[in-house]
């Protein structure tokens, strides 16, 4: 049997959880001391361009080997803080995950 997303948890809580994603990604993005612009050539990659945007965030992709990678990408600090006190976080831990375990 295959089961789908919304056989194992409410659409709504999801949608939710998406929603404060985004906008603790938004706040994240109009932060420039959270972002940082990485050089791809110190991982031993090659030439980057431009892939596509999604979220606010933008991919490049080295030339040589294909590798997807966000650039600029949020600092170790903005991820750190991300995991730890963001409203998504938050609501991931208390709405979505723990209510599962204890059904």
């Amino acid at each position: 049997m295959a089961f789908k997303e919304k056989d194992i948890r409410d659409p709504d809580i999801l949608q939710n959880y998406c929603a404060l994603v985004a906008k603790d990604s938004e706040k994240m993005l109009a932060s420039n001391d959270k972002m940082e612009r990485v050089d791809q050539r110190k991982w031993g990659l090659g030439k980057s361009i431009f892939e596509f945007e999604k979220g606010g965030f933008i991919y490049e992709r080295c030339t040589t080997t294909d590798t997807l990678f966000v650039n600029p990408r949020p600092t170790f600090d903005a991820l750190m803080d991300l995991y730890s006190s963001s409203e998504s976080s938050k609501y991931w831990v208390n709405e979505f995950f723990l209510p599962s375990i204890y059904q």
